[in-house]
């Protein structure tokens, strides 16, 4: 099977080749083995397709590797040249697929990379970049696949191979995705609840007065004070949304706008951090419930 992906310019990887340094390969393989054992996981055997240097395959012993490029390494693992994409291999029930993808520009490889390994496993351990937890690509992937755990990857959790082997920082996630027999719910995108209503100015004005407005861009640079504001003149507009809150209810969205951790929401973006509009109403409906 041969499918189109394009790679990011410009980051120091050659398509987008990111190793995990050892300490996070050994990290996130303990917090998957335990996500087996919680979530009563069956596999049958093991296979990475994108084994680079063999530093994740290392930690699932008889796992069979594979690499488009392989590289050297110390564990005396054999990782067999193969092409992905244009490999084909029967499905195996319980073939449990380790996976650091490549990314792609608009996380283009690494969706081709987990729709094609879904054609053969039940289950895949994949590390992506951390904008899929936002959920925001889930309804671009094989439908009986089920998101079942996941957990962030810390700062600088990477090196370039095809750059001295520099440390580097993306944004990133693993995830673990079981096969279901019945398939998910899509992700529907929202900007309004039975809360809030957001939206974008986009430039045009904007009929009524918003109650507040929230900056969607450049959060990391931002204090909290000036990521929720009400000086709407002062405001780029294109940056912001304008949220109006339900009557009744302004006491505890406003509670909920200054108290959520918006830089740490934004910083999953691999791009400019920032966050969505049903990021927004998302995370206030939660904060509210919760309290």
């Amino acid at each position: 099977m041969s499918r189109a992906v394009s790679y990011r310019p410009n980051t120091g990887a050659k398509d987008d080749r990111y190793f995990m340094l050892p300490h996070i390969n050994e990290a996130c393989a303990t917090t998957a083995q335990e996500w087996i054992v919680e979530f009563n996981l069956n596999p049958t055997g093991y296979e990475d397709p994108c084994a680079g240097s063999g530093e994740m395959t290392r930690h699932w012993p008889g796992a069979a590797a594979y690499d488009l490029n392989p590289e050297p390494n110390q564990y005396g693992i054999e990782i067999k040249q193969r092409d992905f994409f244009k490999h084909t291999q029967p499905y195996t029930p319980g073939l449990f697929m380790i996976m650091n993808v490549p990314y792609g520009y608009g996380s283009n490889a690494a969706i081709a990379f987990v729709n094609h390994a879904a054609d053969y496993a039940d289950y895949l351990l994949v590390v992506v970049p951390a904008t899929w937890e936002r959920g925001i690509y889930d309804n671009r992937i094989n439908p009986y696949f089920h998101k079942v755990a996941s957990k962030l990857l810390p700062e600088n959790a990477f090196y370039l191979p095809d750059n001295n082997n520099k440390v580097h920082d993306v944004p990133s996630v693993m995830q673990l995705w079981v096969r279901k027999d019945t398939p998910r719910a899509k992700t529907v995108r929202r900007t309004a609840s039975d809360i809030i209503e957001v939206r974008r100015n986009k430039g045009s004005a904007l009929h009524r007065t918003p109650d507040v407005a929230i900056r969607r861009q450049g959060i990391s640079a931002k204090s909290a004070n000036e990521i929720i504001t009400k000086n709407f003149n002062e405001l780029t507009k294109d940056n912001y949304f304008y949220i109006f809150i339900k009557k009744g209810l302004k006491r505890k969205v406003m509670a909920a706008l200054r108290n959520i951790d918006w830089m740490s929401i934004a910083s999953t973006n691999m791009t400019v951090p920032g966050i969505n509009k049903t990021h927004v109403i998302n995370l206030v409906e939660q904060y509210i419930a919760a309290r």
